[in-house]
Formats: C-alpha cells, structure tokens, sequence
C-alpha cells in the first residue's frame, strides 16, 4: 500500500513540473466549472408508472414535470445559465431519447428530478443522490476517450490523466449533491418545518448510468407518504424546493474546494 501511493505521488509531482503550463490555461486538462448550462431532466415522462396519483389527480409525472419548469425558470431569473429541459411536456421518451438529448446537450451539469415511493407509507423524506458514474470500465472508457487532454496526450501521461479526469467528474457530482440537498432543506425548513432530510446518497442508477456530464438525482419526497404527499402537490413547496436548489448551484459554483 505504501508503495501505491508512493507511485501516485511521484506520478502527480511529475505532472505539475513537467506539464505544460499553456496547456493548463487552455482548459484541456483542468475541467471548466464556470456553468454554462444546465440540463434538467422531469422523471417519468408519460409512463404508467408516472401515473402514480398523489393527491385526488396528482400524479408523479405531473410534480416532477412542474418543479422541472419551476426550476428552469428560477436558474433563467437569478443566473446568467443557459437551461434545457428533456421534455416539456407529457410525452414519453425511452432512457436511450433521454440520455441522447443529454448527452448531446453540451450541457456541464444534469439535476434530475423524481419522486419516491416505498412500500412503508411511514418512509418520507428528501434525498440527493449522485452518481459515480465512472466505476462503470466501460463507461469511463468512452467519456475519457472524448476529452481534449487525453486525446492530445501520449504515453504515460495517458494514464495520468484518465485518473485525474475520472476523479475530478466524481468529485463535482458528489459535491453538487452535497450542496443541493443542504439548500433544498436549510431553504424548506422555514416554511416546512416537518421535511425530513435523508442526505446524499451514492448509487449507480440505471437511468443514468451513461450520462457524460456530472449528474445528480434529486428524490423530491414520497409519493406513498401522506405528509409528503400533501407537500409535493403544494405550488408554494415546489417553488422553494427550485430556490432551494439555485441556492445550492450557486454554493457549487463558489465552492473553493473544487
């Protein structure tokens, strides 16, 4: 084990003495984290299971779809960031749709939003997840095969980068979460004291799996909870849940750690 991060040392103090410094101030290698635009992807579409009903006829893709809207709108007042929705209305897309609009978006960041439900009626709550995409050999394969560095680097160097650019698209996602999730439930407790923050979580969604860009789902509360239930198909509560969520992309864009 020591000797592994005795290599890994050596490897990186190599990088920064050696790698060249006009190459680094053209972006190729550090990832860009100004937000240019932002994805935004309302789950489920117009599936049977979006038909899930809430309240009365209140449905699941209905909350998702409106918050999403909510949320376009409230990043287009506050920022200078482009937002693209992968629908705007109820029409159904298969994963494969969905995934080739995001991943032909140009996009920088995905926050998709869902709703959940459990068997346990007693389970409520908001929670974020993000997605390691990347322990996917194949996936992270393809993703570094398309970034500038890697493509104009060369032998050891190589490897170099596929780790460190692996790396830095973890360390976004799970940071963007982080933010997200303390936002939404900082903003929300004022107005909606009974919330219940259930964290961030890590988890190789399917829907997912193959997103290109650094991605979090947020999972709005439970449908199959009356408390959430009745929150989720409040206007007011959709509203501060997308402030909450600006708030939180702007703490992402501030963030000194990245």
């Amino acid at each position: 084990m020591k000797k592994f991060h005795f290599k890994i040392v050596v490897l990186l103090m190599t990088f920064f003495i050696f790698f060249p410094l006009n190459l680094l101030a053209n972006d190729l290698l550090i990832v860009d984290r100004r937000v240019n635009r932002i994805i935004i992807d309302p789950g489920l579409g117009g599936s049977e299971k979006g038909k899930k009903a809430c309240l009365d006829n209140t449905y699941a893709k209905d909350i998702n779809l409106n918050i999403s809207k909510l949320l376009s709108k409230t990043i287009q007042e506050h920022l200078d960031i482009e937002v693209l929705l992968t629908r705007q209305d109820d029409k159904e897309l298969s994963i494969e749709n969905r995934l080739n609009i995001i991943n032909n978006s140009k996009s920088d960041l995905l926050i998709s939003i869902q709703t959940n439900s459990h068997e346990n009626n007693l389970a409520r709550g908001i929670e974020t997840y993000f997605l390691n995409l990347f322990t996917e050999h194949n996936t992270s394969d393809e993703w570094v095969d398309k970034q500038p560095a890697y493509q104009q680097s060369s032998g050891d160097l190589r490897a170099i980068y596929k780790d460190l650019l692996i790396f830095s698209k973890m360390q976004e996602s799970s940071t963007l979460a982080k933010h997200i999730q303390s936002s939404i439930c900082e903003h929300l407790e004022k107005n909606f004291p009974e919330i219940v923050d259930r964290g961030t979580k890590q988890s190789p969604l399917e829907f997912l799996i193959n997103s290109n860009i650094s991605s979090i789902v947020v999972f709005t509360g439970f449908l199959s909870n009356p408390q959430d239930c009745e929150m989720l198909s409040s206007i007011k509560f959709q509203k501060e849940l997308a402030e909450g969520i600006v708030k939180g992309i702007v703490e992402f864009m501030n963030d000194k750690s990245l």
